[in-house]
């Protein structure tokens, strides 16, 4: 499929906040067919692993929630659920993600041909540092690297799946301390 046809499919199915299980069971069908390791560390969150045995690791992210707008374009994919609608581009932001995420499973040595033969650690890194972080919600960069941090040992093999939730957990109740409950995803 095509980035326009990814796009498509997501904004047929818009859903809010943290609610997202068609669009979550979307993107784990997509990415099914990628040589990755899925997960979701929480319910609405979907993440894949491409491990290609480097010492380091380059995440991507994208927002999938959609907005409490009625959608009247008439278009053939226009949404599905009455009352919501992809009119914040999260459902472009994913669909373009998964075009990436496409052409770097399709590279199994994450060659230099990418971006052109240029080295895309640099480029990223150079784009990362422009990133206006000012928006960020106060549990964004402490949960995301608690997450990293607990699943960096089941991604090496150290640990299972189970003893890095539970380290997961630990780590955001220490840190802080009102989260008083995780609920996984069965």
């Amino acid at each position: 499929m095509s980035a326009v046809d990814y796009r498509r499919a997501l904004h047929r199915i818009p859903e809010l906040d943290c609610h997202l299980p068609e669009t979550a069971a979307y993107v784990r069908g997509v990415l099914s067919g990628l040589h990755c390791r899925v997960f979701s560390p929480w319910k609405s969150a979907v993440c894949a692993y491409f491990d290609y045995g480097q010492p380091e690791t380059v995440a991507f992210r994208s927002d999938m929630d959609a907005l409490p707008i009625c959608e009247t374009t008439g278009l053939p994919f226009a949404s599905q659920h009455p009352g919501k609608m992809h009119a914040c581009g999260h459902d472009v932001h994913a669909a373009v993600l998964f075009g990436v995420l496409q052409r770097l499973a399709a590279d199994p040595d994450f060659g230099s041909d990418f971006l052109g033969g240029q080295n895309h650690i640099a480029l990223f890194a150079e784009a990362a540092a422009k990133i206006d972080m000012s928006n960020a919600g106060p549990y964004d960069q402490g949960l995301n690297e608690s997450l990293q941090n607990a699943f960096k040992d089941y991604f090496t093999g150290n640990v299972d799946e189970d003893t890095a939730k539970a380290n997961f957990e630990t780590a955001i109740k220490e840190k802080y301390p009102e989260l008083t409950e995780v609920v996984w995803p069965a």
